[in-house]
């Protein structure tokens, strides 16, 4: 498989001035989550021309006030791509047969017909995609079969990124998750991990670690309460983190267990830990813009389980 994602930029002709920011900012986080992974997202060649409401993009673009990077962003996006054109179009919607069956505006099928042109097989659609609402579809031009993947919102593209890099060791995980500049994996987390047989289990740790990184940094950064940023997180990633209890983290042995060390003469107690089924815990601490992973193994004991 490829790693170029095509866009479908159909759900940008359904916005209006009120909901398009919402809808360019999601389509600034795609872009970058897809680069980060190094994959290519190419954009509709003429993304400039499609209309919102009754105006064109420019229009609108030209009309809003956005924030200076942000517009950076969308402006460069939308002037230096990467594109993919559609100068060889369907002449109809009976030119190609569509399984599961969707009514078609000329923007799907000219997208559709870049796919089968030049042999594209997955593309990345917003969350309010209207359309195409389906995980794959099977297209058919001129008695040729195309399989189609559809992947569609921000969870949806983290979960197929994750299944099409399959880590094969913890230590390629940790290396993965460590190309980001505020996550520190400490001795201590790769010491334990050696103990611990991931062999069913390191995609949901890379999953943790990466959610770690980017949504529970963000709230702590935004100063959610703990019962918030815990919840939050559950919903988003179908994980859960809890804290220690005060008896666990008052009994001395148990307090040892969590003392890590962040840098010289610095120990802290790591009470926080993302839990993968009923025995992997990972202990971690986000302190002075810096995620630190100090534990990755086998549940330690506490007053209840010893």
């Amino acid at each position: 498989m490829n790693n170029v994602i095509y866009f479908n930029h159909n759900t940008l002709a359904d916005q209006n001035r009120e909901t398009i920011e919402d809808c360019l900012s999601e389509i600034l986080r795609l872009s970058s989550f897809v680069k980060e992974n190094n994959y290519e997202l190419k954009f509709y060649w003429k993304l400039w021309e499609i209309k919102v409401n009754d105006k064109d993009l420019r229009s609108i673009l030209s009309e809003r006030r956005f924030s200076e990077k942000t517009m950076g962003l969308i402006y460069a996006i939308i002037n230096s791509g990467p594109f993919y054109c559609d100068e060889d179009k369907f002449d109809s919607a009976e030119s190609v047969i569509i399984n599961p069956e969707v009514p078609c505006n000329s923007a799907i099928l000219n997208m559709l017909a870049s796919c089968i042109i030049w042999g594209q097989s997955i593309i990345l659609s917003q969350k309010q995609e209207q359309i195409l609402t389906h995980d794959n579809y099977n297209l058919v031009h001129e008695d040729e079969s195309y399989d189609l993947i559809n992947i569609i919102g921000e969870d949806k593209l983290t979960e197929f990124i994750f299944s099409q890099n399959i880590p094969k060791s913890i230590d390629e995980v940790f290396e993965r998750i460590s190309r980001f500049d505020h996550v520190v994996i400490l001795d201590s987390a790769k010491k334990s991990a050696r103990k611990y047989d991931f062999s069913s289990t390191l995609l949901s740790v890379e999953k943790v670690l990466e959610c770690l990184s980017s949504i529970e940094f963000m709230d702590v950064n935004n100063n959610l309460t703990n019962e918030n940023r815990k919840m939050y997180f559950k919903n988003k990633t179908g994980f859960e983190f809890s804290e220690e209890s005060i008896e666990t983290i008052r009994h001395p042995r148990f307090r040892a267990q969590r003392l890590f060390q962040i840098s010289p003469g610095n120990k802290q107690c790591f009470t926080l830990h993302a839990k993968i089924g009923g025995s992997l815990r990972i202990h971690f601490l986000i302190e002075n813009g810096i995620l630190y992973i100090g534990y990755c193994g086998n549940h330690l004991s506490t007053v209840n389980n010893k």
